[in-house]
């Protein structure tokens, strides 16, 4: 069962320039740790148990060899990075799994963890429609094997100068709406909150909800923005909005990390 919006995953080439950027834009940025096995290490924004991720790969050697996500991820990077991916948490999620294999998808359980800089380290369960992470119109699925209380025990809330405070919606291109919604539906079982339209990138779409997070997939509606954005980046997340104090609503347009 999918529970709620866990994180988004922005893939940047050089980790302590981003920590820096992101703390320039008002962003209480801490360091995460590495993934054994991955090539990969990460910093963290987090606003509660949803975060934002900063992540890099250290050892693009141990990237490629750990599979078909570190490859994509390596690719994604050479091209300039930008957001990656996004995860919905939730128990038991070898359930969705098999959701998953019945539409026809790989979709193995695979166990990770993360090494952190003060020598302890968090464990957690994925699942990955076609068993790839990155760039893909699908979110991952995450089962923690740390306890919630543990993860936010060991790394708080940030405090945001900016008054960012979560995650309102990630934008996902696809190329194919009709094909997508299957596994949004029947798979992840996930809300369905109605179509939408954007006409200033002649796309068209679907809302889904998890937790307080809007998933909003959008198809081209004929040539126009989002035509271009697929063609020259494929399909995946490219819009990320967070969700700002009241106070600092005029400021969040200025804050809000920009997709690439």
């Amino acid at each position: 069962m999918l529970t709620r919006f866990d994180h988004v995953a922005i893939a940047v080439p050089d980790l302590d320039a981003a920590v820096a950027a992101y703390r320039g834009f008002g962003f209480d940025v801490r360091p995460g740790g590495r993934h054994p096995g991955l090539g990969t290490e990460n910093a963290i924004i987090r606003f509660g148990l949803t975060y934002v991720e900063l992540l890099s790969v250290c050892d693009e050697q141990e990237a490629l060899s750990s599979g078909e996500s570190g490859r994509v991820l390596v690719e994604h990077l050479r091209r300039g990075g930008g957001l990656a991916g996004f995860v919905v948490a939730g128990i038991e999620i070898n359930a969705q799994g098999a959701g998953l294999r019945k539409l026809g998808l790989q979709a193995e359980l695979l166990h990770m963890s993360r090494a952190r800089p003060d020598g302890s380290s968090f464990a957690w369960r994925i699942v990955a429609p076609a068993n790839v992470q990155w760039c893909r119109p699908w979110p991952f699925l995450i089962e923690w094997e740390t306890t919630d209380a543990q993860r936010l025990e060991r790394e708080p809330a940030g405090i945001h100068a900016n008054g960012a405070c979560g995650v309102a919606a990630v934008t996902v291109a696809v190329r194919d709406l009709e094909a997508t919604l299957p596994i949004y539906r029947e798979a992840l079982a996930l809300a369905d909150a109605g179509s939408l339209t954007r006409p200033e990138l002649r796309a068209y779409g679907r809302r889904f909800v998890a937790g307080d997070t809007d998933i909003q997939l959008l198809a081209a509606d004929g040539e126009g923005a989002l035509t271009r954005r697929i063609e020259e980046h494929g399909e995946g997340p490219f819009e990320l909005a967070l969700r700002f104090q009241p106070r600092t609503a005029a400021y969040s347009s200025a804050v809000t990390p920009a997709a690439g």
